[in-house]
């Protein structure tokens, strides 16, 4: 029995976390700089601009990372994950 792969721009989507590309502004809204959290989790620039941004487990680890590293308080992290 053949396993199936479902790829979108040659990444297998099924071990990828799909973000929205909304999330971007949604961070801004809550005053993180993007850019910067994108930096400190060492993501691409244009991560919000793909057709279909997602995230390998390890990399969606260090994004979360990324904004904890960079929260204003320790509510901050929790209050984005709830709402």
């Amino acid at each position: 029995m053949g396993g199936h792969t479902f790829e979108h721009n040659g990444r297998d989507v099924l071990n990828h976390f799909l973000i929205d590309k909304q999330y971007g502004d949604y961070l801004t809204a809550k005053g993180f700089s993007v850019s910067e959290v994108l930096k400190k989790a060492t993501l691409p620039e244009d991560l919000f601009a793909r057709p279909v941004p997602s995230l390998t487990p390890a990399e969606y680890f260090r994004f979360l990372e990324g904004i904890d590293t960079l929260s204003p308080d320790a509510q901050t992290p929790l209050q984005l994950a709830v709402s």
